[in-house]
């Protein structure tokens, strides 16, 4: 390899040679058996390919998987900028293993004709997409895994970059959407509630039951870039940034615009470590060591990153990374990580040798259009986990996903219910179950508890159950939900008053929060 080269040390490998520019001449071997060989992995796991450039996956930048255990990819060939006369084509596709080999099988194009998406989320009966200045919803109406509906849901973000335009679409468990957004874009968006704007790097959070939209983190205290948001099993909310760090973005829902840099608490790869993405490892099908470990994809260095999510006071503590995968291949480009139905950890591959846009010409003839990955990251020696049938499930076997060990099941259950065309019948299922759940249930409350917040049916019974809870990260769930509302719940004041006073600073934090939330003084 003709190019200067630096050092970078592993915690689990010896030294591993890496290039200092992130853009690289085109390899001459674009295989996927040539970029499997370059890959050093840790020991203790393995890597597999699940999907390429043979069922329409070119340029992949995001997934999703559905509740019938499907893979969905948003490909956008594109970016970084399309060529006058070009027509835009980009794709959101449905990849399937139809025989279970642990590899896909068949690929259906849910929508085309889209320009430059950057990103989506699955829900409400069909797919949010973000596409330039527009949110939209894409819905199949009649079966065929065709969308055949489209609507502008909301307009007016900003598009100054197109790699810093919204992206990085993630669902919490009440049915809040959050994204992401960059440092040139400026956005102003028309909504029901108002003019919301957001000026510089932040992130949005979007309630679909009533289009309320909420600035967050502006200007830039996430970052100036934010490229990746994750949500653990506590609702505590994670933003990774298009640079080294990943930081605890829960008080960033204080409402102000003083520019300060909310808390890094890791830092990934060498400066500049970019990197996007962001998932939390919680699954049987891993070894012990790296559960609660946030997975980082670094498209800039080529790695795959794991980091502890150490508990500290309210928030976390410093935190040092272990690498995963180190890609020596010259167009590896991790840019989203996914946990699937089987425990493992789905990683898109962006594969593309130029990823720079103000060093090299939008338009560079090396930027490669024709290939893209999906990986799959494996424990040695542990059995897939079994993906239940959630599409054959009735309404009462959906709710007892909501038990599950496991987080795919639970997040996937939840959405159905969510979505579900019968909301009174799915609360009047659900709170009973609530009821006769056990004291040291925590999971299947907080579960149930953003299913109903969902669904609008928060009553005074389900915040008494939270805030009587052993565990202080669920009363800090009855302090977020105070702090969402959309209608005033009885005896509010005095809940946050207790609230405040918790032994635990995060009900505290979640509390100050709601307060901040609240109308009036």
């Amino acid at each position: 390899m003709n190019m200067r080269l630096t050092l970078l040390a592993g915690l689990f490998f010896p030294m591993v040679a890496l290039a200092i520019s992130p853009d690289n001449a085109p390899t001459s071997d674009p295989s996927v058996e040539a970029e499997l060989a370059s890959f050093v992995v840790h020991e203790e796991f393995e890597v597999s390919l699940f999907a390429d450039e043979k069922l329409d996956i070119a340029n992949p930048i995001a997934m999703h998987w559905d509740p019938r255990g499907r893979l969905w990819v948003l490909c956008t060939l594109a970016y970084a900028q399309m060529s006058p006369g070009q027509r835009a084509d980009d794709k959101l596709v449905i990849l399937e293993d139809t025989d279970g080999d642990g590899r896909a099988d068949h690929s259906t194009v849910f929508a085309d004709g889209l320009e430059m998406p950057t990103g989506f989320a699955l829900g409400h009966g069909g797919a949010w997409v973000a596409e330039g200045t527009d949110l939209i919803h894409l819905r199949d109406t009649d079966g065929d895994d065709r969308s055949d509906q489209k609507r502008v849901i909301l307009s007016g973000f900003g598009t100054g970059d197109t790699h810093q335009n919204i992206s990085n679409l993630i669902f919490d468990a009440g049915g809040f959407l959050y994204f992401s957004q960059g440092l040139h874009c400026f956005s102003q968006v028309e909504t029901p509630w108002g003019m919301a704007r957001g000026d510089t790097a932040g992130f949005w959070r979007l309630d679909p039951r009533i289009t309320r939209l909420a600035p967050f983190g502006f200007p830039s205290m996430v970052s100036q870039n934010p490229c990746g948001i994750a949500v653990d099993r506590w609702g505590a909310i994670f933003v990774k940034s298009n640079g080294p760090h990943l930081c605890f973005a829960t008080p960033g829902l204080i409402p102000t615009t003083h520019p300060a840099e909310l808390m890094e608490f890791a830092m990934v790869g060498q400066t500049p470590g970019k990197s996007m993405g962001g998932e939390i490892v919680e699954s049987a099908h891993f070894p012990d060591w790296i559960q609660n470990h946030a997975i980082i994809a670094g498209y800039f260095a080529r790695e795959v990153s794991a980091i502890p999510l150490v508990a500290d006071g309210a928030g976390f503590a410093a935190s040092a990374p272990v690498r995963l995968i180190y890609g020596g291949h010259e167009s590896f480009r991790p840019v989203d990580v996914r946990k699937g139905p089987d425990g493992a950890i789905y990683l898109a591959d962006w594969f593309n040798p130029v990823i720079n846009h103000y060093q090299v010409s939008l338009r560079h003839p090396d930027r490669d259009y024709s290939h893209g990955r999906i990986w799959r990251i494996s424990a040695k020696g542990r059995p897939a986990l079994a993906r239940p049938k959630l599409e054959t499930m009735d309404l009462s076997g959906q709710i007892e996903q909501l038990r599950s060990s496991e987080p795919w099941p639970r997040e996937q259950a939840r959405r159905m219910l969510t979505d579900s065309a019968t909301p009174e019948v799915v609360a009047s299922q659900l709170s009973p179950w609530v009821s006769a759940l056990g004291a040291d249930e925590y999971q299947p409350l907080i579960e149930a508890a953003g299913v109903l917040e969902s669904l609008d049916r928060i009553t005074p019974e389900l915040l008494d159950l939270l805030q009587a809870s052993g565990e202080p990260r669920v009363r800090a769930v009855a302090a977020r939900l105070l702090a969402r509302s959309t209608k005033p719940q009885p005896g509010s004041e005095d809940r946050l008053r207790r609230l405040l006073a918790d032994s635990h600073p995060r009900p505290r934090l979640e509390a100050v929060v709601a307060c901040a939330a609240r109308p009036g003084a």
